[in-house]
């Protein structure tokens, strides 16, 4: 489990120590061909301009790499290890999954493309829908898909999703201290939605919003399911399986939701009440659907 970048990402109560340090500098080494450049902007010590990463695996350095664009804004790279340098988002994906060909995979809240970029390197993606609402993300967001080779099979939706069946035209966005924090949630209603207060700048607009429902619809067809669906939209992700209606959770295999500090008794129940098996760990939950998979 990565405790470093997610204890940094998430405020988490566990403060990453010098023995953290040190692991996740020798992974970084190993990792990325731009080593020193990514460790000084992890350290938050270069001015934020654009930059060229070259990400793998570090326990396969020999392996290909795949290209991200980023900022050296000291936050892109935490969220590049997270993602490219643990074990967060597939530890509980069952084989059947792992190793099936022609995957369609959801990217909720896609920021910048470094999830999808990463799962397409690892699965055998075929589709990909990445949905983000910020455009500023947005653009790195294709930028990368086509650095990738990935653009041709992705369909990127700019808009927010929306808890419910019926969702309005469009839904304020509030921009964040970090490119990764913008979100959907008001500053009032922060702390019910187990996001923190101060990542508030003050501005927001208005963007299209979409439902869960709709967001299945279209990356899966008519009748077809999504194998992986990843959801991380600063602090609805709960709120989203909560409400959304159950032919819609049934057409999906396996999920998992960053979900902060937040547990849900009520989200995990019916998750289980509809044949999903479900794991949860510090910021995440984890469901799978093992008649689906098989």
């Amino acid at each position: 489990m990565d405790e470093l970048e997610r204890a940094e990402l998430t405020d988490a109560p566990r403060r990453p120590g010098i023995g953290d340090a040190v692991r996740r500098a020798a992974e970084m080494r190993r990792g990325y061909r731009r080593w020193p450049v990514a460790w000084l902007d992890r350290l938050g010590l270069l001015p934020t301009r654009p930059v060229r990463y070259e990400v793998g695996d570090p326990s396969d350095a020999g392996g290909g790499h795949g290209v991200l664009y980023a900022e050296t804004n000291g936050q892109d790279v935490r969220a590049i290890n997270e993602i490219w340098l643990g074990d967060l988002y597939l530890r509980h994906l069952p084989d059947e999954v792992r190793l099936a060909p022609d995957l369609c995979v959801v990217d909720l809240g896609a920021n910048k493309g470094f999830f999808a970029t990463w799962i397409a390197t690892v699965l055998d993606v075929g589709h990909l829908l990445c949905l983000e609402a910020d455009d500023d993300n947005a653009n790195v967001l294709e930028r990368n898909l086509e650095a990738n080779g990935l653009l041709d099979r992705t369909d990127v939706v700019r808009g927010a999703v929306v808890p419910g069946a019926e969702v309005p035209r469009t839904i304020t966005f509030y921009r964040a201290t970090s490119p990764l924090l913008h979100t959907v949630v008001p500053p009032e209603q922060a702390e019910l939605h187990g996001v923190d207060d101060g990542r508030y700048v003050g501005e927001s607009h208005e963007v299209p919003a979409v439902s869960l429902g709709d967001v299945v619809q279209r990356a899966a067809g008519h009748g077809g399911r999504v194998h992986l669906l990843k959801i991380d939209v600063e602090g609805v992700e709960l709120d989203l399986l909560r409400v959304a209606p159950a032919e819609v959770l049934l057409r999906v295999d396996h999920l998992v939701a960053e979900t902060s500090h937040r547990g849900d008794a009520e989200v995990e129940g019916r998750l289980r009440d509809l044949g999903f098996e479900v794991e949860t760990e510090p910021c995440f939950l984890y469901a799978t659907r093992p008649s689906a998979s098989s």
